[in-house]
């Protein structure tokens, strides 16, 4: 306001460019942490955490609806499916699960257990 009341607009004018180019750095300081930070939850397993960083309105990184031309990048970006090897393969007698191992798994403990987990959405 001292630059203003004693007319020293020049100084005035380069005090306000400063303050938008320190402004500028700090948005892209801030951008690149959010996509550190989105990086290392995802690196974490926690991916809900990790969506609170995408930007819906961003072109390249936000999310995005499912459309014709989306489906065929990931097709493109997906490997080529190989041969099976069979020394992939293990061949052993299957076994068999007893029944009672699962009547403790209720609805209700599916449902409390997945509301407790962090790593997925």
């Amino acid at each position: 306001m001292e630059f203003w009341k004693h007319g020293k607009l020049e100084e005035l004018i380069a005090e306000c460019e400063a303050i938008q180019t320190r402004l500028k750095k700090s948005f892209k300081t801030k951008k690149q942490s959010d996509q550190e930070a989105f990086c290392r939850l995802m690196l974490k397993g926690q991916v809900k955490k990790a969506f609170k960083f995408v930007d819906n309105a961003n072109d390249i990184n936000g999310k995005h609806d499912i459309t014709a031309d989306i489906k065929k990048k990931l097709k493109d970006k997906h490997p080529k499916v190989a041969e099976l090897k069979q020394s992939a393969i293990i061949d052993k007698p299957e076994t068999k699960t007893e029944r009672v191992i699962f009547e403790n798994i209720t609805q209700d403990k599916i449902m409390s257990n997945a509301k407790k987990s962090s790593g997925s959405v």
